[in-house]
């Protein structure tokens, strides 16, 4: 392959990137300002720039559909930054379409297939809203145009600041050379900062010309003044970790009215070479003098797919010497530093590629609300989705996996539970739904919950279809609600007669949980009719390093998490009261525990004839206790936590409380115990 080929590879991989999330970022700015009623001058700035940059973007890289349509939304925002004060409740469904189709023609670059699609009926759409807009506006000529040519702009800030913690500054920075589209990188400051100040001027004051305000910024630099409760390192902060930032100066100052008035702009062409050398000394002298390169690169999954194998096979590694026989009874002070050593930097490598390779969930979450929106419109119903715990991070395959997932949960959701409006209000509910996504950590594992307030699940609809359908018998006598509210995750179980754009063909939950056991993940429902419905999914890391106790129940080795552990006993060292069923229990500290014998749990044949010599595991999860009897206790280590294989997953190993897998420093394989699944199911 040439270097122009390797090039413009390169050029493609960068535009499907930046494109993918400009448009993550205009979808989520778009919905927000419909959800509150009005679009903001901030949003329509935002949109025109997102949108100028795509065109420029797509220009370049001569993909024409692309272009034509971020050229036409451009022209109808740029009417909107002209017309500010007008009602736009009828552009979000042009724009949002106009998004889904570049995020199309984006998916077929990302697939090596071509750009193809034809905009033209998008395009004459957006273009009659346009000639609307224009006909209806009778006075064309508007007073935003004469803000172009003042030397400084006022921004609409968001925050609110008292007089005494206030602090006055003036900033220039200049950019990279050659790093293109200043103007849009200036923006993209000007966007961090109004967040945390409340007052904020720039210039130049238009900075959606590319080519004016681009030149000018590169010959003079980009200037601000601005009024924040910030301290001046934490500013500084702020304008280093700004993208293709080559230096800035920041100076406290005592006022800044008389630079803010409406002067005409400098001509730009007189000792601005001067000026920037002096800026440059200004930043030496004051110690904020930066230099800065890109702070991102772009890696292929695959290479860390394989560094997180490598550091999982140094683990094993690491536990298969520090744990050989050859070294248990070898005293050496030197050498026990050296191993502790080690292992503590093998945990922080592992640290290190764990978060690598792990991405926060509201970039899968926040594309929810997308769904809610246009299925709210589309059924006649309203509704609104609330995320929490948006910041957790999981394994970027999860991810991956899990996406499809909650789509189609939300959907369900949205179809069957949340009741249209009417209906709420007969029911004495608030005529507008509420869809909660959860996201958090539960020990070694991500959970999940999906909650409605909506209709809930009819569990004797449930088992009426089971019944007629022959798989209800399959539950056993005594089913429990989970089991019942299960049904609806069998391939083909639908309870709706009519078949919908949405549902009705029984696809759609057998998907849920295929994909979720896929991840080594578990998945239930709970439900209240007429109360709303909660789906609840855990996965487990896909690779973790984690403190457990290993014990051994005939030739099997079981890893039990330390966190979950309250204390050992030898089984003589507790008395063992049964009751009229067999359930065996005992008193510890006046305190009545359940018993599980593993070798009974998991149908295996004990080794030892003395019961006297097995062990006790006192567990402790969610203020919940069990007494977890083992042959005998095999030592503290840290374990990689592995997957279970799928074709293990298939058949249920993961609901009788084994969430994993690792591979002892002898070569053994262990079972890792999810103590909450065991509780679960056993008390």
């Amino acid at each position: 392959m040439s270097d122009i080929d390797n090039t413009n590879e390169y050029l493609l991989e960068v535009f499907i990137i930046e494109t993918s999330q400009l448009l993550e970022q205009l979808e989520g700015l778009l919905l927000g300002s419909e959800k509150e009623g009005k679009l903001q001058s901030y949003a329509i700035e935002e949109t025109f720039r997102i949108m100028h940059t795509i065109k420029g973007s797509a220009a370049m890289m001569s993909l024409d559909n692309i272009s034509r349509v971020s050229h036409v939304v451009e022209d109808l925002f740029d009417f909107a930054r002209n017309n500010p004060n007008r009602d736009y409740s009828d552009i979000y469904n042009v724009v949002l379409s106009s998004i889904d189709f570049i995020k199309y023609e984006v998916s077929k670059l990302e697939n090596k297939a071509p750009a193809d699609g034809n905009p033209s009926g998008l395009i004459e759409e957006i273009s009659k809203l346009l000639n609307a807009y224009t006909q209806s506006n009778d006075d064309a000529s508007s007073d935003n145009q004469s803000g172009k040519n003042e030397s400084y702009l006022k921004v609409e800030t968001t925050a609110q600041i008292s007089d005494e913690g206030a602090t006055r500054y003036h900033a220039k920075v200049f950019f990279e050379e050659g790093c293109g589209m200043e103007n849009l990188r200036a923006f993209a400051i000007v966007y961090s900062l109004k967040d945390v100040c409340d007052e904020l001027y720039h210039r130049p004051a238009d900075i959606a010309d590319n080519s004016d305000s681009a030149e000018y910024i590169i010959k003079n630099g980009f200037e601000m003044y601005f009024r924040t409760d910030k301290s001046e390192e934490e500013v500084a902060k702020l304008l280093e970790n700004s993208l293709f930032v080559e230096s800035f100066t920041l100076n406290i100052v005592e006022s800044y009215e008389d630079e803010v008035s409406n002067k005409p702009n400098p001509d730009g062409t007189e000792g601005k070479e001067e000026s920037k050398k002096q800026d440059h000394q200004e930043l030496e002298m004051s110690g904020l003098a930066c230099s800065l390169q890109p702070s991102y690169i772009n890696v292929d999954i695959k290479k860390l797919d394989r560094l997180l194998d490598l550091v999982g096979e140094i683990i094993i590694a690491e536990s298969a010497v520090t744990k050989h026989p050859a070294l248990k009874d070898l005293k050496n002070l030197d050498l026990d530093k050296s191993v502790e050593r080690l292992a503590r930097l093998i945990s922080e490598l592992q640290d290190s590629v764990m978060s690598i390779r792990t991405v926060p969930l509201s970039s899968t979450l926040s594309k929810m609300q997308r769904i809610v929106r246009d299925m709210a419109k589309k059924l006649s119903k309203e509704a609104e989705l609330v995320i929490q715990g948006g910041d957790t991070e999981v394994d970027k395959n999860i991810v991956a996996n899990i996406s499809e997932t909650l789509i189609h949960i939300v959907r369900n959701s949205m179809d069957h539970g949340i009741e249209p409006p009417a209906v709420r209000a007969e029911k004495g509910k608030s005529e507008k739904g509420t869809i909660t996504i959860s996201a958090g950590y539960d020990g070694g594992e991500v959970f999940i919950t999906v909650t409605d307030d909506g209709a809930g699940l009819d569990k004797q609809k449930i088992i009426d279809k089971a019944q007629k359908s022959g798989i209800y018998q399959s539950l056993g006598k005594s089913p429990t609600d989970r089991d019942i509210y299960g049904l609806i995750m069998h391939p083909g179980f639908s309870t709706k007669k009519e078949i919908s754009e949405y549902s009705g063909r029984g696809v759609g939950m057998d998907v849920v949980k295929t994909n979720v056991e896929k991840v080594g993940g578990r998945i239930f429902i709970e439900s209240t009719k007429d109360k709303g419905m909660t789906v609840f999914i855990k996965i487990p890391l896909t690779l973790a390093i984690i403190d457990g106790i290993n014990i051994s129940v005939a030739e099997t080795v079981f890893t039990i998490p330390s966190g979950s552990i309250r204390e050992f006993f030898k089984i003589r060292d507790i008395n063992i009261i049964s009751d009229n069923d067999g359930n065996e229990m005992t008193v510890i500290r006046d305190k009545c525990y359940p018993i599980l014998r593993l070798s009974s749990y998991f149908d295996l044949k004990s080794n030892l004839s003395d019961a006297d010599e097995q062990i006790v595991v006192l567990a402790e999860m969610d203020d919940r206790h069990i007494c977890l009897v083992g042959d005998a206790f095999l030592g503290e280590q840290q374990v990689v936590v592995k997957s279970l294989p799928y074709y293990l997953v298939q058949y249920g190993i993961n609901e009788l409380g084994i969430s994993g897998c690792s591979i002892l420093g002898n070569g053994a394989i262990s079972l890792i115990l999810d103590v909450k699944e065991i509780m679960d199911k056993f008390l």
